[in-house]
């Protein structure tokens, strides 16, 4: 594929850890020129293990394919006029430092504007800078805490605990993703730049309360907040005779058709199971009965029933048996690439295709500097600012 949606975007990525930089790779993935400008010691995340060479590990790959990367240390007079210099040349400069720092360093969003006025500027942050943890540190962990979401464990099963995957960092990065793009839509038909502040705090409330809400949706309030469907401790995959499945009849019918295929004709006909109300009233007790007819087959026998009537299922997988999935192989969703140091990567396929195609793997997760001539000379830094640049390095 040649001719990607952000062919020739230039994106200055200052970005570290996970929320940042999943945010600029689907920028990347997306056809954007991403120039990842890290410190001298490289992203943290390059040495969080496994990794089969130095620098170049396995999460630092799922989060930094389709860039370039390359070493300033913006603490220095020289690598700061370096990267000053680059801001005239970029469509986007997207950070996820504290804001705090960024104005020490002479790059709040009034000081890049002043360099480049049509540049989008992206305030990756934790917290929303008009409140008083504006300066606070965030991580996913944090957020998950304090936007609800440890808390619905509680409703289920008594006790706070986290959703095994990095999901506030990577939920924020996609919102941060819609804002630039509508951002870059905006300045394609106005000319003007724009500053996009996307906090992982109140990013992650808005998602987790789009269900939650519930009763506190209303003023006054019909109840407490708090899906009853998604928290109710009967919402699991349940156990079959050899294994485990999930399975989600929703709307009347499926429900209908579900009572039926297990016998239950009798509750297809009462209306505290046969509607939407009845179910919302009485979920719990809905999902025992699930629970207990699940336990009389094998999964597969389940799966072909269910299937049958059109009700979604399917079976439990461990994350290593995702990859011998008969449907992701089918697709290409697994895609391998020779790294010039790491040997072969393989990298789940970016999310969605274009005209039929998976958006593809344009560059290999950069080795540490490894592109700092070619950007440098791509966006016209001044030769005696390379030149100290050079002398630099060479006394360390």
């Amino acid at each position: 594929m040649t001719d990607l949606p952000l062919d020739g975007v230039r994106i200055l990525d200052l970005t570290s850890v996970v929320y940042g930089p999943y945010a600029t790779q689907i920028l990347g993935d997306l056809g954007g020129d991403v120039i990842k400008i890290e410190p001298p010691k490289g992203d943290d995340v390059r040495n969080i293990m496994p990794a089969p060479v130095d620098g170049i590990s396995a999460l630092f790959s799922g989060l930094n394919r389709n860039k370039r990367s390359v070493c300033l240390d913006l603490k220095t007079a020289e690598d700061l006029a370096i990267f000053r210099a680059m801001i005239s040349g970029a469509d986007m400069l997207v950070h996820n430092m504290r804001p705090a720092k960024m104005r020490r360093l002479g790059l709040s969003y009034d000081e890049v504007a002043a360099l480049n006025p049509e540049i989008i500027y992206g305030d990756l942050v934790g917290y929303g800078q008009d409140g008083p943890m504006a300066d606070q540190p965030a991580y996913d962990d944090v957020i998950q805490g304090c936007s609800g979401i440890s808390g619905c464990f509680v409703t289920r099963s008594g006790e706070p605990d986290f959703v095994p995957n990095i999901i506030a960092d990577k939920t924020t990065g996609v919102m941060a993703v819609n804002l630039l793009l509508a951002a870059l839509y905006k300045r394609e038909k106005t000319g003007q730049g724009a500053h996009v502040e996307v906090p992982m705090f109140e990013t992650m409330v808005s998602f987790t309360f789009v269900e939650q809400m519930a009763g506190r949706a209303f003023s006054p309030a019909l109840g407490e907040p708090g899906y009853e469907r998604v928290v109710s401790p009967m919402r699991k995959p349940y156990k079959t005779k050899d294994g485990h499945i999930c399975l989600l009849a929703y709307n009347d019918g499926h429900w209908k058709r579900f009572f039926e295929l297990i016998g239950r004709h009798d509750l297809a006909s009462d209306p505290a199971y046969a509607t939407m109300v009845g179910r919302s009233k009485h979920i719990s007790k809905v999902y025992e009965i699930v629970e207990k007819a699940m336990a009389t087959r094998r999964t597969d026998e389940w799966i072909e029933a269910l299937r049958s009537v059109e009700i979604a299922c399917g079976p439990v997988r461990t994350l290593g048996e995702v990859f011998d999935d008969e449907h992701l192989q089918k697709v290409g969703f697994f895609q391998t690439i020779t790294h010039s140091t790491a040997g072969d990567v393989v990298f789940p396929s970016p999310a969605g295709r274009f005209n039929g195609e998976h958006l593809p793997i344009r560059q290999e997760p950069p080795v540490l500097d490894g592109h700092a001539d070619e950007v440098m000379k791509q966006f016209q830094v001044p030769q005696h600012l390379i030149d100290a640049r050079s002398k630099g390095k060479e006394k360390i």
